[in-house]
């Protein structure tokens, strides 16, 4: 079979003279890009939930905190803590703990009640009420300053107590004084109490320590720490003498209390006796050197008297202290008188100083008022 003719460009030719056209090329259109599918939106936080999370911590934060506390508080924890020392921080002994102790008894206590006695431990504080008809209740304060009241019993005969007298600085300082003159440290302490008597006094009683040194006294302020029945040391201007002015002062200021003028005085290092007209009659009012206090009342009146304000404190030191220049030690003084004269005599009111173990001609002296000027007497 005889071969088709081509064109010049080599392709067979039809009929006619025609190029056959070339096969026409396949053009595939490539697939338009898919735009990646758009990211969904996120939804947006709310605040409150945030807030809701914090404040959750924040609680659960606190009540952890206040379980932490409350264990710490526990009165065996704090006991623990305490382990009997009777000045330690968190003891009811200390000042700032037994006036937050005394605040709670107040509070506790009912319409016309009045306090009869006070006993503290380190880790108790014990009062007793009494109501008009003499029933008593016990209230109870412990080291978590838990208050628990309970009826006691009847005491129509015990002397009630001011509690706005109490200072509750005074505890510790009376504690530490005893302890002290004990020779001890503070865990031998048992208790402490305050009662009525015929003046409020502080108790205290030691453990594990000589029987003399078991039992301690001091008045309510806490002035001076002495063994029950003894006087603090006094003798001549040293210690707690009562012819010291700082400490004649202080008693004098009672026995102005008593009464404002004076008939009778008598002034030892240990003690001042007064008697003086008081709104009532005449009264007799007696200072010891741990600055206790006793009045009695007597009947009648004092016919010559001055007035306690003229008294000056410094009178006695002054002269007792003229007098030790002259060659008689102030330890040897026993006793001086307040001499007051009729005031028809004219004779102004003087000291009359008596020494022990010196010579006859130095044992009287007699001093001015102010105790500015110093003759011998005999």
């Amino acid at each position: 079979m005889p071969e088709p003719e081509r064109d010049a460009f080599g392709n067979p030719l039809t009929e006619g003279g025609a190029a056959t056209p070339p096969s026409a090329a396949v053009t595939v259109d490539e697939p338009a890009a898919v735009p990646a599918p758009a990211e969904p939106d996120r939804p947006r936080r709310s605040p409150v939930g945030v807030l809701f999370l914090i404040v959750a911590l924040a609680v659960t934060g606190v009540v952890l905190w206040r379980s932490d506390r409350d264990a710490l508080d526990a009165p065996q924890v704090v006991a623990r803590e305490l382990d009997g020392h009777a000045l330690a921080e968190r003891s009811l002994l200390r000042e700032a703990n037994l006036r937050r102790v005394l605040a709670l008894v107040e509070e506790e206590m009912r319409p016309g009640e009045e306090l009869l006695s006070v006993r503290i431990t380190p880790a108790e504080v014990v009062t007793q009420v009494r109501d008009e008809n003499g029933d008593t209740r016990l209230i109870d304060v412990d080291l978590a300053f838990a208050v628990d009241a309970r009826d006691w019993s009847t005491d129509t005969s015990s002397t009630p107590i001011d509690l706005a007298t109490i200072d509750p600085a005074v505890p510790q300082r009376v504690v530490r004084e005893a302890l002290r003159h004990a020779g001890v440290d503070d865990t031998h302490l048992s208790a402490i109490s305050l009662t009525g008597a015929d003046r409020p006094s502080w108790y205290v009683t030691l453990d594990d320590v000589r029987i003399g040194n078991q039992s301690w006294i001091a008045d309510l302020a806490g002035v001076a720490v002495t063994r029950p029945g003894e006087l603090p040391p006094a003798r001549g201007l040293e210690g707690d003498s009562l012819m010291r002015a700082a400490n004649f002062a202080k008693a004098m200021r009672s026995v102005a209390r008593a009464g404002r003028r004076v008939g009778r005085l008598r002034v030892e290092p240990q003690r001042v006796d007064a008697d003086v007209n008081g709104r009532d009659g005449m009264r007799s009012v007696h200072v010891d050197a741990a600055q206790r206090v006793t009045v009695d009342d007597r009947p009648g009146s004092l016919p010559a008297t001055i007035a306690v304000s003229r008294i000056q404190a410094g009178a006695l030191e002054r002269a007792l202290t003229t007098i030790a220049r002259r060659g008689v030690p102030a330890r040897r003084v026993g006793y001086a008188v307040l001499s007051l004269p009729p005031r028809v005599s004219g004779i102004p009111p003087s000291w009359t100083i008596f020494y022990e173990r010196v010579s006859a001609h130095r044992r009287t002296w007699r001093a001015s008022l102010d105790g500015r000027t110093v003759e011998r007497v005999g």
